[in-house]
């Protein structure tokens, strides 16, 4: 009874995805597999979670790869639509231009609108490299009212952050030789399952707040960590940290 519809990441390499958009054999090959895959298998659809040529190829060869975009989801939607398949788009957040906030717009919203069933929007990871909020209230809002104004709203979908992020925001001492490498300012943050987020608060005795300007939880403490330097020495480091998670209320 439910209805099946897989996702396709995208793991290529700069500007890969976008050659291919733009090659007329390679893009009509990449239709049929998808096409036959959905058929074979007795998929209901496919969504598709492309994301290299957002992140990976910079924003100044948007304007070239947008059009490419188009024609591929114009084309690959007449082939799953010819046998009633559903497709479905995952994209990051874009924002109505008169605003002065563009957001990823290379997944053209609005020129992909009456070729797609579901437009899936990423409404998480607006905070990664520093602590802050994952998907702030009015930065959702804002992309979802964006989407609204320029396709159907029984199409959209909003992805939410079923995790939280814990930052590295300060330390003091020497850290051991195991974990140097990940506990120092600028780390790549540590991620927790939001069933989670009241134990770890609680077992360094911390008390999560929830901010009403991000509609967000988040809480700090301070931990230390023991053992040995490259050379053997003993040490230890006391690392401030920051995390942030969403609950039922956001």
């Amino acid at each position: 009874g439910f209805t099946i519809v897989p996702t396709i990441t995208d793991g290529t390499d700069k500007l890969v995805l976008s050659g291919i958009l733009g090659d007329t054999t390679q893009r009509a090959n990449l239709i049929s597999t998808i096409t036959n895959l959905v058929r074979v298998n007795g998929f209901d659809g496919i969504d598709l979670d492309f994301e290299n040529f957002a992140f990976v190829d910079g924003n100044t060869t948007w304007p070239t790869t947008a059009p490419l975009w188009t024609q591929f989801i114009k084309e690959l939607s007449t082939a799953l639509h010819a046998q009633n398949k559903i497709l479905s788009i995952t994209s990051p957040v874009a924002f109505d231009p008169a605003t002065g906030k563009k957001g990823y717009y290379v997944y053209s919203w609005p020129a992909i609108s009456n070729y797609i069933d579901r437009l899936r929007i990423m409404a998480y990871d607006y905070s990664v490299a520093t602590a802050g909020p994952i998907g702030p209230i009015n930065w959702t809002e804002a992309a979802v009212s964006y989407a609204a104004s320029v396709i159907s709203p029984s199409k959209i979908y909003i992805g939410i952050p079923a995790y939280g992020r814990d930052w590295v925001t300060n330390v003091s001492g020497i850290c051991p030789a195991d974990v140097a490498a990940i506990i120092k300012v600028g780390a790549k943050a540590s991620t927790f399952v939001l069933r989670d987020a009241q134990n770890l608060a609680a077992s360094y005795g911390a008390t999560p707040t929830y901010n009403d300007q991000f509609a967000e939880n988040t809480f700090s403490y301070q931990k230390t960590y023991v053992g040995t330097t490259s050379a053997g020495l003993a040490t230890q480091c006391t690392a401030s940290r920051t995390a942030w998670y969403q609950d039922a209320k956001s």
